[in-house]
């Protein structure tokens, strides 16, 4: 094989790489979207910064690999790659990881909810006693100073 062919092996292998990575670094941000929900506008920020490192990415392997030269091939390859990952990764990982990431953040909110209605039983317990005991003491001492 000539050195050409095999450059450009090497380079379509390489973005085909590329496009899985960043599909990996989407599925990471889908994660922690599943595990702490975000706002629409906090998730309009991170997908316009996400689609900026692909941006970045894409110019540094174009640039890096062919010169700078554009060759369509291999932004096909990129996006072919992360349209492949979601099909056949994605869409099975994102679920199982962000649901089993979500159990014990449920967990723990659960208990956190439960603890702060004790608490809050509790506190309005005390609250009833202290004024309460409170209101019988000016009562008591209100009544001395009439007798």
């Amino acid at each position: 094989m000539s050195q050409m062919i095999l450059w450009e092996t090497d380079y379509l292998l390489s973005c085909f790489l590329l496009g899985i990575f960043l599909a990996m670094l989407y599925d990471v941000l889908r994660i922690a979207r599943i595990v702490l929900p975000r706002k629409l506008f906090i998730i309009g920020i991170e997908d316009a910064i996400y689609w900026l490192v692909v941006a970045v990415a894409v110019f540094v392997l174009l640039y890096k690999g062919n010169d700078g030269i554009i060759r369509w091939y291999a932004i096909a390859a990129v996006a072919a790659a992360m349209f492949l990952f979601n099909l056949c990764v994605s869409r099975f990982v994102v679920p199982f990881i962000g649901g089993l990431l979500r159990t014990p953040i449920d967990f723990i909110g659960k208990v956190l909810k439960r603890a702060g209605k004790k608490f809050k039983i509790m506190l309005s317990k005390v609250k009833r006693r202290w004024f309460h005991g409170r209101k019988n003491t000016k009562k008591k001492a209100e009544k001395k100073e009439k007798e």
